[in-house]
């Protein structure tokens, strides 16, 4: 996910498109604390959940391009929701929703390379709820 992010970071920089490349170069920021959240105090804290959902629904007013520049930030903010889960499922569902205003605003912006990997991001959510689903029911 850090690795994908950074390279969001710098299409969106190369596309103009300043909402979309402050929020990946956060989200760097983010996958890197919540990557040392298990073995780490400072990364637990619950202070990281409060300070990125702030940081992704202010970045907008930042890099104003228009309501487009809410997409980025509404599936960042349930993003965050969703890395800070400890339940699979839940972090599945809400990684699924966040995908959404982020595949509309690929779609806006015309960055097909985004869409590809959104499109991809959802499948994968969507087989890990039915797996889960499956496994769930006993089949």
């Amino acid at each position: 996910k850090l690795i994908c992010d950074a390279g969001y970071c710098i299409q969106q920089v190369m596309l103009g498109a300043a909402t979309g490349a402050m929020i990946n170069a956060f989200a760097v920021f983010r996958d890197l604390v919540f990557y040392h959240r298990t073995e780490k105090k400072w990364a637990a804290h619950r202070f990281w959940l409060y300070f990125f959902v702030v940081v992704f629904g202010l970045s907008p007013a930042l890099t104003w391009m228009g309501p487009v520049s809410l997409l980025p930030a509404v599936g960042s903010v349930v993003a965050v929701f969703g890395f800070y889960c400890r339940n699979p499922q839940h972090t599945r569902l809400l990684g699924l929703l966040a995908m959404i205003p982020w595949m509309i605003y690929a779609a806006i912006i015309t960055n097909y390379g985004l869409m590809l990997t959104t499109i991809i991001q959802i499948v994968s959510a969507l087989l890990g709820l039915v797996r889960d689903f499956r496994a769930a029911k006993g089949n």
